[in-house]
Order: structure tokens, then sequence, then C-alpha cells
């Protein structure tokens, strides 16, 4: 059923290919996480880390992941968190329509999500439910919009996520007026009755508050080397070359920039040979 939905887009994406008269800016990126195997042995290397790593976790009632957690978490149940989209759930198929000539995020969007039909992204399924086996509660915290939570927990369901009964674990952006695209708010609230052990995310918003991940980029290079101890024991990056604030903090998140400007400031971003 999965496969049948992707087929269905694609061939409509393809309709829109002979549109294309000059390659996307962002062909090759698009194409390596689409179709690049080394992308699918770098998220399933990561993963298994975190499943070695995992009984180290949940026998030390003193390791906590998330910047929210406070004191006194060792007797509460462990949880980890997970970001969806390009960390457990594949969208490349919905980039590929964009490459093909086709509409561009926010436009299609929303009806990508609820088609139900992204696949897992390679190791996800795996790790989620070994860490469901060993007792572990897994949250998903989306930027995807409380509108969408309804499809985007099917579209779990039907790749094979676990999903713990009787509590909410899919938590989307405005389902809480204070939940908003900065996560800090949904992983204190995680962190209330769960011991959270490890972060998982393709972005640095899914680790820190917002206000750290969208500075400039030497900025966030800093926020990186201040948590160097986390990163493959807590905190686990999948790698996302399609999109997020590591590109658009080269043109100052200034979405309404030509993209020739947009491109002309990434190229001034960049570091040639000194």
């Amino acid at each position: 059923m999965v496969r049948s939905r992707r087929v269905s887009f694609t061939l409509v994406a393809l309709a829109w290919l002979p549109a294309c008269t000059h390659a996307h800016p962002k062909l090759t990126a698009t194409l390596y996480g689409n179709t690049a195997a080394e992308h699918h042995a770098s998220t399933r290397a990561i993963y298994m880390a975190a499943k070695a790593q995992l009984p180290a976790a949940l026998a030390d009632t003193t390791w906590t992941a998330a910047l929210e957690q406070g004191e006194g978490a060792g007797d509460k149940p462990a949880a980890i968190i997970l970001d969806v989209d390009e960390t457990v759930l594949d969208n490349s198929p919905y980039q590929v329509q964009g490459v093909q000539g086709g509409p561009e995020y926010p436009d299609g969007w929303d009806a990508w999500c609820k088609m139900e039909s992204a696949e897992p992204v390679a190791g996800a399924v795996e790790f989620t439910r070994f860490a469901a086996s060993q007792g572990v509660t897994v949250f998903y915290v989306t930027n995807r919009d409380s509108s969408l939570e309804s499809c985007t927990h099917a579209n779990l369901v039907a790749a094979g996520f676990p999903m713990a009964e009787g509590v909410d674990v899919v938590l989307t952006k405005n389902e809480r007026p204070e939940w908003t695209g900065d996560k800090t708010t949904r992983r204190a609230f995680v962190a209330e009755d769960y011991r959270i052990v490890m972060l998982f995310g393709d972005q640095l918003g899914d680790f820190t508050g917002e206000d750290e991940a969208t500075t400039n980029p030497s900025e966030r290079d800093a926020v990186v080397d201040a948590h160097a101890q986390r990163w493959g024991s807590q905190w686990f990056v999948l790698p996302n070359p399609l999109y997020g604030g590591w590109d658009s903090v080269t043109y100052g998140h200034d979405f309404g920039l030509s993209e020739d400007e947009k491109n002309a400031r990434r190229l001034r971003s960049m570091h040639g040979p000194r």
C-alpha cells in the first residue's frame, strides 16, 4: 500500500519534468538524500551506534540527554525523543518533485503528508522497536503542524514505528498554545514524567533552543562544541543535505530573497583554500 502510493506520487511528479530546463540548485543534494547507498549506510550506522549505547543509558539513572531535564529524574521511566522529518521519515520523494519543476515547500507539503506514504529512514524502525522492547517510551516531536498530527501518526504506524498505548507520543507544533516551532517546551513536557536518555534529529533545534539553532554559522559551531560530550552518546544527528538551518543561516533566514541572492550569499559563506 505504501509503495503503491509512492509510485503514484512519483508519476505525478514526473509530469512536471519537461518544464525543468535548468538544473535545480538542490539537484545533487536531493539525489543524495533520495538514492545514495552512502546516505542509507550513514543513517543506519547512527542508529546502530545508539542501540549499542542504550543499555548503558538505561543502567545509569543519572544519564539524561535533554537540557530541559530537571533534577531527580532517576526514578522516572526512560524515554527517547526523535524528530520526524528526515530523522525517522524520508520525505525525499516530496523534494524530488521540486527538483523536477513541480511545487516546492510549502506548496504541496500538506498534501504529501496526507498521503501517509513516507518510508522510514534506514535504521530508524529497528532502533525504535529495540528501544520499545527495553521498556523505553518513544516520543516523536515534530514541527509538522497539529493539523497534520493524525496523518503523521498513521504514517508512522504504517512504516512500523512503535507507539506506546495510552500516551500521546506524537507531539506537533501548535498542538498546545505554548508549543511553537521551538521544541524546548515539548522536551520539557516529556521531561516532567520521563527521564529522557537520548535525542535524535537532523537540525540543531532538535537538541537545543531555537535561539541557538538560528544564529550565525560560527555561533552554531560554538553550540556544537559546547556540547561535545553529548554527540554520539546522548545526541544523535542524522544527515540532511536537503534543507535546514545550516542552509538558511547563510542568507540570514531571509526567505523573501530571490534565489539568485540566496545563492550569492551561500557562495560568500563558504570557506575556500587558505
